[in-house]
């Protein structure tokens, strides 16, 4: 377990290498520096137009929480701390010295002093907008405001860049579902979390998951389901689902017994089984089928997981295929051995007993596909829930929303200054200017920028 000065010391280095000298750069005089966190523009292949703001409260608190540590040492452990800061910024900058008593004095001081204003969950605001408005509140701390950019921006990009992709995906599940279901509220259920393992790590992995849960109730990520609860009051919940390992230990000639012990296991509920360790097609044809009466009996449903091959192939089937089976696909199979109903808009309903969840390497382009072959067979979308898994969220970046944080606005030496970024070989890289705010207009959002303070700090500004 890390010691107090451990922690201390890594919350003093969550930022970039360069940023631990601007303090020094600055011109001399500079009392308040604004920044504000926002978007450039989309980069996504479907999504173009809004992003969907959620968690900012949370990371606001986590960032306040994680420098308790630093605020918290003892005259003793401040020194210590300071005096490791001081001989690691030597070597790493190659300086002759470095002047720590601007960490002591935040030290005194006992709490970052910044304030942090952002837009409050759940807001769809247009690619472009500032999410956060961010400046110091005492003259002697004017550098902290950038200083901890690099942590807002790694911690907010792959919430954020999640919560807006989860957003936009429950749209076309509702859209698919509004065409061929009577169970519109099913789409938060259609998409459950799978990407822990295929994320970066585990906060990585817990941020996106988190932003997930902003629009869904499934998911396996349990870092971030217990973060969520936590925070928002919410549990999100999974169902008993095996793995190959377990099928595997079962071995290929007493497949047969795997399921219907499993099923024994588990008499109500929600079932997954992974079904394709060896031949999904004798699995939907000829296991399920011999133990039709115990699955129709349960209290529950059975859901059968395929984990490789071409999805949209084996859900919908593949026409130019001669194995009779794969030519039907997975729909065909269990409504021949199930049984459908039709909806009040004419699309079939498998039986309530079985389901089909797809998980491996789903991509939103592959969703939409899916969902549109499934419509076009005449089955209703609500047959099929999604696993979304580190394809769908972890092959993102800070620039598939273009998230950046920069200052435009200071008072150096008492005079107010409008700050702006426009490079001549990228005007797309061009900044905000001055004080910038997001305003509710007649029902529309709108940014403006150039604000008075007036304007800025008011309760009519939505970033609060």
């Amino acid at each position: 377990m890390k010691t107090k000065k451990e922690l201390a010391f890594e919350i003093l280095t969550k930022t970039d290498g360069y940023k631990l000298l601007h303090a020094d750069q600055y011109p001399k005089g500079t009392e308040y520096v604004y920044s504000n966190l926002s978007t450039r523009k989309s980069n996504h292949e479907f999504i173009k137009d809004n992003i969907y703001v959620f968690g900012l409260d949370y990371i606001k608190n986590r960032l306040i929480k994680e420098w308790d540590v630093f605020f918290n040492l003892n005259e003793q452990e401040i020194k210590e701390v300071l005096e490791t800061f001081k001989e690691f910024n030597i070597r790493y900058h190659n300086l002759s010295s470095f002047d720590t008593t601007r960490y002591y004095d935040l030290w005194k001081y006992g709490k970052l002093p910044i304030e942090i204003k952002s837009l409050e969950n759940r807001i769809l605001v247009p690619m472009g907008f500032p999410i956060i408005n961010i400046y110091n509140i005492d003259p002697k701390f004017y550098w902290v405001t950038n200083y901890i950019e690099s942590y807002l921006l790694t911690s907010i990009w792959p919430l954020v860049t999640a919560s807006t992709i989860s957003y936009h995906l429950k749209q076309v599940f509702k859209y698919f579902l509004n065409k061929t279901s009577d169970k519109i509220d099913f789409a938060s259920e259609q998409g459950s979390d799978f990407s822990y393992r295929g994320m970066s790590g585990n906060e990585s992995g817990t941020l996106s998951g988190i932003g997930h849960l902003a629009n869904f109730n499934k998911s396996s990520t349990l870092r971030a389901v217990i973060e969520y609860k936590k925070f928002y009051g919410r549990l999100a919940h999974s169902v008993p689902a095996t793995e190959h390992s377990v099928m595997m230990a079962y071995q290929e000639e007493n497949e047969d017994g795997a399921y219907e012990s499993l099923i024994n296991l588990y008499p109500e509920g929600n079932l997954s089984i992974v079904s394709d360790t060896w031949d999904l097609w004798r699995v939907v044809n000829d296991v399920l089928p011999k133990l039709k009466s115990k699955i129709e009996k349960r209290d529950g449903k059975i859901i059968v997981r395929p984990d490789s091959g071409e999805p949209i192939k084996i859900v919908c089937g593949d026409k130019n295929s001669n194995n009779e089976l794969e030519n039907m696909g997975l729909l065909e199979i269990l409504e021949k051995h199930f049984g459908t109903t039709l909806n009040s808009k004419g699309y079939k309903v498998l039986n309530e007993k079985i389901g089909i969840i797809y998980g491996d390497s789903i991509t939103y382009k592959l969703i939409l596909n899916m969902l549109k072959a499934i419509e076009e067979k005449g089955f209703s979308t609500e047959n099929i829930v999604f696993g979304l898994g580190g394809t769908f969220y972890q092959n993102n970046n800070r620039d598939t929303f273009g998230f950046v944080f920069k200052a435009t606005y200071a008072i150096i030496n008492g005079k107010h200054i409008c700050m702006q970024k426009m490079p001549v070989t990228n005007i797309n890289k061009k900044s905000d200017k001055g004080l910038v705010g997001v305003f509710n207009v007649d029902g529309k959002y709108e940014k403006r920028s150039e604000l008075s303070m007036e304007d800025f700090l008011s309760e009519r500004n939505l970033i609060k």
